[in-house]
Formats: C-alpha cells, structure tokens, sequence
C-alpha cells in the first residue's frame, strides 16, 4: 500500500490520539479524529481506517460491519486492541479489521 492521503482515527484516548497525529503530520498525512462508534460520517475518500476496540467494542465493530454493508469502508481497516483479547480480535477480523 503506498503511503495514505487521509487516515480516521476512531478513538477517544488521548495518548494513542497524541501518537498517531505526531507520527502523521511528520509524514504529511491528514488525520480526522472521530469515535469509535461515530466514524462512518469521516470515511468519504478516506484511506485507512484506525479503530480503537479496546474503547469501542462492539459498537464500533457493528458501526464497521454496517458501514461495509453499505459500501463505506476504506480501503484498509486497522484495528488496535488488548493483545490478551482473542474473542475481540477474531470478532475484528471477522469485521473486516487487520488487528
């Protein structure tokens, strides 16, 4: 994958907000905040989608499944979640989430 134009970050920690915007703006990549159960407004012409599980949960994962439904996903879904979570992270890629 080349390098995204725009990324959604749908999380609502400060700290992994904090990372992913300085890690972008280095690289020149907009980033739109959103969270994680209110992202799909955020996804015309978006190239990544990063998915905070451990915030969203269930919510978030039936927000990417209907958002895919309705042929709104981006073309790479990567979600982040405790790496203890199994159940979380088969439901993810389940969803359409590279965890």
């Amino acid at each position: 994958m080349s390098i995204p134009r725009r990324v959604v970050l749908a999380s609502d920690d400060l700290n992994a907000r904090a990372r992913v915007l300085a890690a972008a703006e280095g690289a020149g990549i907009d980033v739109v905040t959103a969270s994680p159960t209110g992202f799909r407004a955020h996804l015309e012409s978006t190239d990544v989608l990063i998915l905070d599980l451990d915030r969203g949960r269930d919510e978030a994962l039936a927000e990417l499944t209907a958002a895919a439904e309705a042929g709104q996903s981006p073309p790479e879904v990567i979600g982040f979640l405790s790496h203890v979570d199994g159940s979380l992270a088969r439901a993810a890629r389940a969803a359409g989430c590279r965890p």
